[in-house]
């Protein structure tokens, strides 16, 4: 029997297997154009590493860098798709990977039980999208569909995270469809918090003279046609006994100054103006509480209020405008318009009156302080009147009986005391102008005593002259 040198090599039609005793390696070279084919009952690689197109290294388990792939717009460095057996029952896992280490006394850095490195662009050529991990979109039928799991850890001594982001740049990226979080919590920029939903402390901000924790400005779609928002806030409590003390749906805290840095002006929430074509703009708008067993308040504040707008109170047809003021010990004022309210502007005084004056208005609703004043500096003199005078109007003036009604015969407001019951004694101010005020509507009770005055005096005349004549002592001087 002859003897063969090793290595030792069996060729037939240009294939060649090459087997090495000295270092059990196996090396099978296919026919030109050919594959190498492992039948039933599988390749078993039980000591090394193994490599396909490239020498095996020591540091790899398995190692495929072969020659430039071709055939086809889609090429695989490794390609899994095997088809599961119907004792498959538990899980069907395409690719298996865990980290293991060695008996001995080391410390691992990092250990990636899937490691996908940065692409290698070859000289002259270029990668549009590059994606480390693709997972296709799971069309078929089943029960859940998730494109990436991650069970919760919890070993780490330090940090559990189901996944970390490193990169500077957006790190996560979520187009059509979205992204959920069925459980737990989540952090940004900081450690998740038990009582925490969302928790946002990024890094310090940058690059933009405004910058914003968050930002949402949806688009909304043609299917929304009940409500669009940009964001919605709800307090749900668990079913459970007992009682939390207070529930907000937005909660906004007082700003942080970093050392060294100021704030202009600081708001707790700040509405832009809603200029944006809407048949009605709200910059709040509050429904009427109705739950609260001691108070309902569509509004709280317990500091000062400065509205530099308009403010409307009430709803035409609907709701009477009311403002009610409390008293600090006891005690509410109502202000309220009549139901019937009409349309008209009230302009409050310019100042705050002097004592013993009364509120007036001009007929259009600009209202002044005024009295009848009495001191001589409040008057322009035009001159003396006689006696005569007072007595002679006094005498031509009818006085009548009447009531005041409470429209007139076209139905229009009239000037009235308001008291439509007493039957009052009075002159017209027609037959008696001289005893008038303000164009001649209201009864002047100034000119109505001066012409008392005069019509006393001049009856004091009368008299004297009547004393003189029968020779009476004058009984008045």
């Amino acid at each position: 029997m002859p003897t063969y040198a090793p290595p030792y090599r069996i060729s037939a039609g240009g294939g060649i297997v090459e087997v090495t005793p000295a270092t059990g390696a196996v090396l099978i070279t296919p026919l030109a154009g050919q594959s190498t084919v492992v039948s039933a009952g599988g390749l078993q690689v039980t000591a090394g590493n193994f490599g396909v197109g490239i020498a095996s290294a020591t540091t790899d388990g398995i190692r495929a860098n072969g020659a430039i792939l071709s055939g086809a717009v889609t090429q695989y460095g490794a390609r899994i798709d095997p088809t599961y057996g119907s004792d498959a029952t538990t899980a069907g896992r395409g690719v298996y990977s865990i980290i293991t280490t060695a008996a001995a006394a080391f410390t691992m850095a990092t250990g990636a039980a899937f490691y996908a490195d940065n692409p290698s662009e070859g000289a002259g050529s270029a990668i549009t999208t590059a994606i480390g991990y693709y997972a296709a979109a799971i069309t078929t039928s089943v029960t859940n569909a998730y494109g990436l799991y991650v069970e919760t850890p919890t070993g780490g001594a330090t940090n559990n995270y189901g996944a970390y982001f490193a990169g500077g740049a957006p790190a996560i990226y979520v187009n059509a469809g979205g992204a959920r979080f069925v459980a737990g919590n989540v952090g940004v920029g900081a450690a998740n918090a038990a009582n925490v939903g969302l928790l946002i402390r990024t890094a310090i901000l940058t690059t933009n003279t405004d910058q914003w924790g968050i930002v949402s400005d949806p688009t909304s779609s043609s299917a929304a046609t009940t409500s669009i928002g940009g964001a919605y806030f709800s307090a749900i409590t668990a079913a459970a006994a007992f009682t939390a003390t207070s529930a907000y749906g937005i909660y906004v805290d007082s700003g942080t100054l970093g050392a060294g840095s100021t704030i202009t002006t600081q708001y707790g929430a700040l509405i832009k103006a809603q200029n944006k074509g809407g048949t009605n703009n709200y910059g709040i708008y509050v429904e009427a509480p109705s739950g609260g067993a001691t108070a309902n308040v569509g509004i709280y504040n317990v500091g000062t209020s400065r509205l530099v707008g308009n403010v409307d109170l009430g709803t035409a047809g609907t709701t009477l405008g009311a403002i009610k003021f409390n008293g600090n010990t006891s005690g509410t004022i109502t202000v309220q318009s009549a139901a019937a309210a009409g349309t008209w502007t009230w302009t409050l005084p310019p100042d705050d009156g002097d004592a013993g004056e009364q509120l007036q208005t001009d007929g259009a609703g600009v209202t002044t302080w005024e009295a009848a004043a009495s001191v001589r500096e409040s008057k322009n003199i035009l001159g003396q009147l006689a006696p005569r005078y007072g007595l002679q109007r006094i005498l031509a003036a009818p006085v009548y009986e009447f009531q005041y009604r409470t429209r007139s015969t076209r139905g229009q407001r009239i000037t009235t005391t308001g008291d439509y019951d007493t039957h009052y004694a009075g002159v017209m101010a027609d037959e008696a102008p001289w005893a008038m005020h303000h164009s001649g509507r209201i009864f002047s009770p100034v000119s109505a005593f001066g012409h008392t005055a005069l019509a006393i005096q001049d009856l004091h005349e009368r008299l004297a002259l009547v004393e003189q004549t029968l020779g009476f002592e004058a009984a008045i001087h």
